[in-house]
């Protein structure tokens, strides 16, 4: 009986050594027009994330039946605006705290640790000990004649 012939590993069996299969080849493709893609329009995206974490206020107008942005409005469409004109709108999108936190974790790293600090204690004042401090400095500033 040839043992050679049962079980354990094929001579030459096998995906070659530094070959890719089909589908990581394909994700590998997607990807890269994916980072080909952003890295395009990477500044938009910036300016849109940011437009995203601090709100903003736009003003829009009705032109030929469609809205149109406006991107710096003068005073004049602003007074419109303010009057209540039915051809001019303001939208604003309220600030979005997350994704300040997500551009600055990113930007600055995340914190690793947490620190614990220690606050000394206000020294306690009562009301009338402050009122009578801050009767003798109003009379220092502004003494009484007579």
């Amino acid at each position: 009986m040839n043992t050679r012939n049962h079980g354990g590993k094929r001579a030459g069996s096998g995906a070659k050594r530094g070959s890719i299969y089909a589908p990581t080849r394909r994700k590998q493709a997607l990807r890269a027009e994916w980072q080909a893609a952003v890295a395009l329009r990477f500044g938009g995206l910036i300016e849109a994330q940011l437009r995203a974490a601090m709100g903003a206020s736009v003003v829009v107008a009705k032109m030929d039946g469609t809205w149109t942005h406006i991107p710096d409005p003068d005073a004049t469409i602003l007074a419109r605006v303010q009057t209540g004109d039915e051809a001019y709108r303001l939208t604003t999108v309220a600030p979005n705290p997350a994704m300040l936190k997500q551009i600055f974790d990113r930007l600055l790293g995340r914190a690793r640790e947490a620190l614990e600090v220690e606050v000394p204690a206000l020294p306690t004042t009562s009301d009338a000990e402050l009122a009578a401090s801050l009767t003798v400095l109003l009379h220092r500033l502004h003494p009484v004649n007579g």
